[in-house]
């Protein structure tokens, strides 16, 4: 006589997961169509992304620039509209010497906010050291317009900018002497 082994035991079915709620449908929804950053769909708060915001400066400021560019990539995910986080990774690039990826950066923080101060004073000196001048110029000129008094910080670097331009293209304009025979 044989005797079958035993078959082996399935398991379980596992029950079908449960449905969403309408509200979070709604969420989706709307995240979908654009209507929601995704910070809305996590519900995090304007204090925990600028808290974010706080921690990413600081470890740029500390020379930690991989640690601050990977916060400040997750802030430009998350909450894609806020300018002030293009500009910090934007200065997070061009500190690490990704000029064109910093420029990028600024360029969608002035789009978002056309006064952003550190996002123009900062695309004007990558502006310039990518030697164009008249785009620079133009930062430099924008920041004088929207801070007349040079109260902001940003402001004064970009005078000082703005100063070492003028006293290059003056000597560029001088005639040349020629050497003495």
């Amino acid at each position: 006589m044989s005797q079958k082994a035993p078959a082996p035991s399935q398991p379980a079915a596992s029950p079908p997961p449960p449905e969403p709620s309408a509200e979070l449908n709604a969420r989706m929804r709307a995240f979908l169509q654009g209507d929601l950053m995704l910070a809305d769909l996590y519900e995090l708060t304007h204090e925990e992304l600028y808290g974010l915001a706080s921690q990413g400066r600081h470890l740029y400021e500390s020379g930690k620039l991989e640690a601050a560019q990977q916060i400040f990539e997750g802030l430009t995910t998350l909450a894609p509209n806020e300018a002030s986080f293009h500009t910090g990774l934007g200065s997070v690039y061009q500190r690490r010497g990704e000029l064109g990826r910093a420029c990028e950066e600024y360029d969608r923080a002035l789009a978002l906010n056309e006064r952003d101060l550190a996002a123009l004073c900062n695309r004007a000196e990558v502006l310039l050291q990518e030697g164009k001048i008249e785009e620079a110029a133009r930062d430099l000129q924008r920041i004088a317009e929207l801070d007349p008094k040079g109260e902001q910080g940003f402001s004064q670097r970009a005078r000082g900018m703005a100063i070492a331009l003028s006293t290059i293209v003056q000597k560029l304009q001088e005639p040349q002497q020629s050497p003495a025979k």
